[in-house]
């Protein structure tokens, strides 16, 4: 009965949690008319203060409890994402710039993935395979700040197009290629198999 009782208790947090989130979410998209930062930047600012402000009255706990499951992530957050970005891009232009789209996802995350490991190896103590397991998850990165700056700056169409065509597409060589290095890290070898399957899965991911 008891952890019945505290498993509830946990989903009461993440969903009020949630639903708080939303809510500091949609007071900084209108903050953002006003001090004209990037959304993504402003909520980077807003998560600082309130990490702050949980360690200095002691709501640290409260917030170690508010963890959302991979399957939420991947099967919620990340597909309303992707589709929100899909229909407000014009097919037209993917079509006529999807060459110069395919090279960024592909060769150029896998460029991407590499220098950023690169950097954190040599300024940090993590070994090699665990700094390319970083840079791939980080090379994926969501392009609403950029997007937004374009509009500011008047940018060409073009740009956009290349942008937001980029990040639908990179995210499944992010996802294949870091579940790929996990494996190697767990497992400290590199097996032939890993890499069929990861070439299959990517095959999956990408054209789905």
């Amino acid at each position: 009965m008891l952890s019945v009782a505290m498993h509830g208790e946990d989903v009461s947090v993440i969903v009020g949690g949630t639903v708080l989130l939303l809510l500091i979410a949609a007071a900084a998209r209108a903050l953002t008319r006003e001090t004209r930062l990037p959304l993504s930047v402003l909520l980077f600012i807003i998560g600082i203060l309130i990490a702050a402000v949980a360690e200095r009255f002691g709501a640290g706990a409260l917030m170690e409890r508010f963890e959302l499951s991979p399957g939420l992530v991947f099967y919620v957050f990340l597909p309303s994402l992707i589709f929100e970005s899909a229909i407000s891009l014009d097919v037209r232009e993917l079509r006529r710039n999807l060459v110069p789209i395919l090279t960024l996802a592909v060769p150029g995350l896998l460029l991407s993935t590499g220098g950023i490991a690169m950097v954190v190896w040599l300024a940090t103590p993590l070994s090699f395979r665990t700094a390319l397991l970083l840079g791939a998850i980080l090379s994926a990165t969501d392009p609403v700040a950029v997007i937004s700056i374009f509009e500011r700056l008047g940018a060409p169409r073009r740009l956009h197009v290349l942008v937001e065509g980029e990040s639908l597409f990179n995210d499944a060589t992010s996802l294949v290629v870091s579940r790929i290095l996990a494996t190697v890290v767990i497992g400290g070898t590199v097996s032939e198999n890993v890499f069929i399957a990861g070439l299959g899965e990517f095959a999956w991911v990408f054209l789905g």
